[in-house]
């Protein structure tokens, strides 16, 4: 059964997932990303994430409907936990209306209090992903690369 949501940022659960996929489809089939995930391969997704030891889900809510989310997991490392931030967006109707900015600034707030002392992240480069990012006081890091092997 889902409980009705008043409009702003919340957690999501089990029952939200296909919601969630359903923004996460709409944002991230869209530019500057192009993909083409399906209904299924979304919600499997989105389920991978909210399962992961230790994850950390919140979305946005607007007249019943989830527009955007925040999801990632919290990871010891030697010097103290810090936080992976694996997925952020904003579907693109609803992008440059703050909504991503206060989904970051909820989680900085939370991993203070929690004493969490760092957040990173992967992004594409380009001035929608990684600039907004850098606007919100991330920094590149230039000690580390991401590097792939396709199989």
């Amino acid at each position: 059964m889902e409980s009705e949501q008043k409009d702003g940022i919340d957690e999501f659960f089990y029952p939200d997932i296909p919601k969630v996929a359903e923004s996460y489809m709409k944002t991230f089939n869209a530019e500057p990303w192009n993909d083409t995930w399906d209904k299924e391969t979304a919600v499997m997704r989105i389920r991978e994430l909210f399962d992961s030891a230790r994850s950390y889900c919140r979305c946005i809510w607007n007249d019943g409907c989830i527009i955007g989310a925040l999801i990632g997991r919290y990871e010891t490392y030697f010097d103290g936990e810090v936080f992976q931030l694996v997925e952020l967006w904003v579907q693109p109707e609803y992008q440059g209306s703050g909504y991503a900015k206060q989904l970051l600034e909820t989680l900085k707030s939370d991993l203070k209090e929690w004493g969490v002392k760092r957040i990173y992240l992967l992004t594409m480069h380009g001035d929608l992903t990684e600039g907004f990012y850098r606007h919100n006081g991330f920094v590149t890091d230039k000690g580390m690369c991401v590097m792939n092997l396709d199989l």
